[in-house]
Parts: structure tokens; C-alpha cells; sequence
């Protein structure tokens, strides 16, 4: 199911020790038996960005994302793993 971007954030800092750095996807999700959208919000280690996007994200590529509807993949422990941009009938975007 694709779920459409509304914001992007960065989150970075010290938790207990350790360093993380973030982008977080803010986006929104028609549900069923739900008055209204889901807000989910879809996490990626800054690390890991250029593979889970398929290329290095400048703030105008943060911010062609804005509006878009994407579907997102896990790894088999929750990760993102990848995200594609589909059109408006749900088909991948090439």
C-alpha cells in the first residue's frame, strides 16, 4: 500500500552513548475502520540514505518528495530497505 510523504526531518544526536543520525519520513495512510489518515512516520539511518533511495538525496530532491506517494520495503528486521516513488494508479515511477 502506498502512503503519501508530507515532511522530511533530520534527527541527529546522543542517546545513551551512542551517536545516530536520521531522516525521518512524515507521511500519511488511508485506513480502514479510520475516521480520517494514519500518520506513520518512516525512519532511515542517514548512513544508509544513497542505498534505501537509490542515490545521494539533495534538499531539492527532499523536497520532490513532498506530495508523492511511495511505497516502502523492509529487511527482515523492520529496516528500511527502500523506498519508490509511484504514480498516481500505484504503478512504479521509472
Amino acid at each position: 500500500m502506498a502512503i503519501k510523504v508530507v515532511g522530511v526531518s533530520e534527527s541527529k544526536g546522543n542517546y545513551n552513548g551512542s551517536d545516530y543520525h536520521n531522516v525521518i519520513l512524515h507521511t500519511v495512510q488511508d485506513m480502514d475502520n479510520t475516521i480520517g489518515q494514519r500518520v506513520i512516520q518512516e525512519k532511515c539511518k542517514f548512513k544508509n540514505i544513497e542505498s534505501v533511495f537509490g542515490a545521494r538525496m539533495s534538499a531539492a530532491d527532499w523536497q520532490f518528495l513532498i506530495g508523492k506517494e511511495v511505497r516502502c520495503f523492509y529487511d527482515r528486521f523492520g529496516q528500511l530497505q527502500s523506498v519508490t516513488v509511484v504514480s498516481d494508479h500505484g504503478e512504479a515511477k521509472k
